[in-house]
């Protein structure tokens, strides 16, 4: 089954009652993500609540070649990070670290989804819609901060 991220639970006399159950994952498939999640939902029978925490980039992050880099730093000073860093580094339009001109992040999609156990005592993982019992927020995220 694994271990989850985050798992909440209470300590009482005799027994342990894991309540929450938080999974953060960082550009993983759905069907890998939700196998997981399903498992957890069929095992721990006392939780109530399972949110995913998940992280995406897009398009994925691809690593310079050796040559571009190679090419491209050849002859050059070591650059102050003011100097490598300009105003106009920005990975919604374009390259972050101009001096080398390749984009070393992606905007992210930052998803939260939440489950509550079903007062029938299930989890109904597949239900996305309109449920009182799934909650979903979605952010864009495009900032890079030194």
């Amino acid at each position: 089954m694994g271990i989850p991220d985050l798992l909440l639970e209470v300590n009482g006399p005799g027994h342990d009652a894991a309540l929450w159950i938080m999974e953060v994952a960082f550009s993983q498939t759905e069907d890998c993500l939700m196998k997981k999640i399903r498992g957890f939902a069929t095992e721990c029978k006392s939780v109530q609540v399972i949110t995913i925490i998940d992280v995406c980039e897009s398009p994925p992050y691809r690593r310079p070649k050796d040559i571009v880099l190679e090419v491209e730093m050849e002859g050059r000073d070591v650059l102050s990070l003011r100097e490598w860093k300009v105003a106009s580094d920005n990975p919604i339009f374009g390259s972050v670290i101009s001096s080398v001109p390749h984009p070393w992040t992606r905007p992210l999609t930052i998803k939260a989804k939440t489950w509550l156990r079903h007062p029938d005592g299930e989890f109904y993982l597949d239900e996305t819609n309109s449920s009182s019992y799934y909650a979903c927020a979605v952010s864009p995220y495009y900032s890079f901060y030194y």
